[in-house]
Formats: structure tokens, sequence, C-alpha cells
């Protein structure tokens, strides 16, 4: 269901953030569409990325898109607000397609809008239900006896000098 245009009471003309969250909006389309039309056309893969302008890696990243979400759930997606009033934009688009499951997906863009994340914020607040394997294997760094952080790295090295890291 598209969202009813908030307009400023003063001027009838829709506000700066409404205005913004359309431009985002149609952005986030325009990459559904291109998604669609590289899933789609005949051409090779490179062929379709120079077409457009666009890198071979975007155009994968965008296929898959389109093959991740229908036409339906991708306007559910795009009617997401965060709390600013702003949609989530492009730069979502890459956590939200790391989740397999649909289910999963969908509670996890819900809370990202009603939660207002960033994308970076993706990382600290779903690393371990969303990066379950990678951060698994992941190891924290061997200390040595010679700093007590990695902060302190160089500081009591047996070959530093005296205006290291001053």
């Amino acid at each position: 269901m598209p969202r009813k245009s908030r307009k400023s009471p003063k001027t009838g003309f829709p506000t700066a953030t409404e205005a913004k969250a359309v431009q985002m909006v149609k952005r986030l389309e325009d990459r559904y569409r291109l998604g669609k039309q590289a899933d789609q056309t005949q051409l090779s893969l490179t062929e379709f990325a120079a077409g457009n302008g666009l890198s071979t890696h975007t155009v994968r990243r965008l296929r898959r898109l389109a093959r991740e979400y229908t036409p339906s759930e991708y306007a559910e997606l795009c009617a997401l607000r965060r709390p600013g009033g702003l949609p989530l934009h492009v730069g979502h688009l890459p956590y939200l397609l790391v989740v397999s499951d649909k289910r999963e997906r969908e509670k996890l863009q819900r809370r990202a809008a009603r939660e207002g994340w960033s994308a970076p914020e993706w990382s600290k607040n779903s690393t371990e239900r969303v990066f379950p394997l990678f951060f698994a294997e992941t190891r924290s760094p061997q200390l040595t006896g010679f700093c007590d952080s990695p902060l302190d790295f160089g500081r009591n090295h047996p070959d530093a000098g005296p205006d290291i890291l001053n």
C-alpha cells in the first residue's frame, strides 16, 4: 500500500524528508528493475554491466536482489520507514541478501527500520544472527608478551625506539 505523502501545513508541498524518501524509494525501485532486466536479458553479464554503466559485481548483486524478492515483497521493503521518516536505502541491501531465510530477512528488515539502523549498524546489531559461520571461525588476536592490548602494540616491543607512536 503506498504511503500517504506528508505535506507541509504552511506550503502544501511535500516536506524535505518526504521528498528525500521519494528519491530513495525511486533509487531502490530502479535497482530492482535493473536486477530484473539483468536476470531476463540475453546479453552476457559483462555486456549488460557495460551497457548500464555498472560493474559486473553490482549486476550480480542486483540480479540476486531481483531473484530473492517478489515484487510485492520488494514493495513492502520500500514502504518501511526508519524513525526519521526515511526508508531503508541501497546500502542495506547487501546485508539483507546475506539472509537466505525469507522470514528471518523480513524480521530483520522490519527491525532495522523500526530501530533506525544505518547500514553499518547491521554488523553491530545482527552479526551473530546474520553471519554466524563467518564469526564462528574468526579468532581474536593472540597477544604476545610485549604488549598488553592491540592498542599497545609496539610500545613495549624490544625493537621499539624511544619515539615510536609518539
